[in-house]
């Protein structure tokens, strides 16, 4: 099955994580068919952006600049029109993989078949100060949208993409990303987490902004008449 990456990319900080995340894909045992770098940096930073895609393959998805407030609702429903994929996986370009996580990505997708999606195991797990996954097996559901971010390591059935609601990119990128869950999850795709896969993430915000964001989005969810 042909694989398109979708990767968002914003921070002038991270040209050189992006730069590592392009030839890790290229490097992966099964490397995907198609890269899309949806790229709302602002404009001095948008050719050395495009300097990067052309030379790992990648098509570069110019978009306004938003002042480092990562508009993940628009970038993903503007990018989306372009993937010529079976299967979409949504990578943060600040994720090192190791070579063989695609590969077998793209085996349990397909073992799992339509409306599922797969999400990587990620940091998010020690939120609270412990395992939420301890005891669990390899694979297993989730029913959280919370949880469907998981550090935006996510492949799932091109068939299954709905757009992302850009309502919820006025109040930040997680809200956006829980919306998103939870219309998934509303529209019965199936939401599975692997825990054996090698991906070294490299560093993240400090964890009680994680917590300060899913409580934010939670609160606007249960205004919308979601139990969450």
């Amino acid at each position: 099955m042909a694989v398109s990456v979708l990767s968002p990319f914003c921070f002038q900080d991270n040209l050189g994580n992006l730069e590592n995340c392009l030839r890790r894909l290229r490097e992966q045992t099964s490397p995907p068919a198609q890269i899309i770098v949806a790229d709302d940096s602002p404009e001095e930073v948008k050719p050395s952006v495009e300097g990067l895609c052309k030379g790992h393959g990648a098509v570069h998805l110019p978009l306004p600049f938003v002042d480092y407030k990562p508009q993940w609702a628009a970038k993903y429903n503007r990018a989306f029109p372009l993937v010529t994929g079976d299967m979409v996986l949504i990578l943060c370009s600040n994720w090192i993989l190791e070579k063989r996580w695609l590969e077998e990505m793209v085996k349990t997708l397909t073992a799992l078949g339509p409306k599922s999606m797969v999400a990587g195991d990620s940091a998010r797990k020690v939120l609270l100060g412990g395992d939420w996954f301890a005891g669990s097996p390899d694979l297993f559901q989730i029913t959280n949208p919370h949880l469907v971010d998981e550090g935006f390591m996510n492949l799932m059935w091109a068939a299954d993409w709905l757009p992302w609601d850009e309502e919820f990119d006025r109040v930040g990128a997680w809200h956006a990303v829980v919306e998103w869950g939870h219309r998934l999850m509303q529209n019965e795709v199936k939401v599975w987490i692997r825990r054996d896969l090698h991906a070294e993430h490299q560093e993240r915000h400090p964890r009680p902004e994680w917590l300060s964001q899913t409580q934010a989005s939670e609160g606007i969810l249960r205004g919308k008449g979601v139990v969450v």
